[in-house]
């Protein structure tokens, strides 16, 4: 229960809302650089939120080298459910959320060919 508890309080801010939103739409791990680009919000807003939804076990990260990206975590079924509906949350509903999808194609576009940010992106 105090887990299911962690997750919910995780997501009841707008940026960590958003940044988890994020991460479940772009179907990819994400770095700190891409996802402060995606949004605008400055990289320490971007990690604070990163290292709450971590905690709360909500996202994983990964390390290649000194690059380190970050993905959805859906474990059991209430965070799978939690997920889903993170990702029924309408654009409407929260216009600060308006531009993310374009945003995050603009920034997967801009990976090399194996699929890793290129020089633009400080992580790289």
């Amino acid at each position: 229960m105090l887990d299911q508890t962690e997750k919910i309080k995780a997501l009841g801010d707008e940026t960590r809302l958003r940044v988890m939103r994020i991460l479940l739409k772009a179907g990819v791990q994400l770095c700190v650089c891409e996802i402060e680009a995606i949004t605008g919000k400055p990289q320490y807003a971007i990690s604070r939120a990163l290292g709450v939804l971590r905690n709360a076990r909500l996202v994983r990260e990964e390390r290649d080298g000194k690059l380190v990206k970050y993905s959805p975590v859906s474990g059991d079924a209430f965070t799978r459910g939690l997920l889903d509906a993170v990702l029924l949350i309408k654009c409407a509903d929260i216009p600060s959320f308006s531009d993310d999808v374009p945003a995050i194609q603009r920034v997967l576009a801009k990976r090399d060919e194996s699929g890793k940010p290129t020089g633009w992106c400080g992580c790289a």
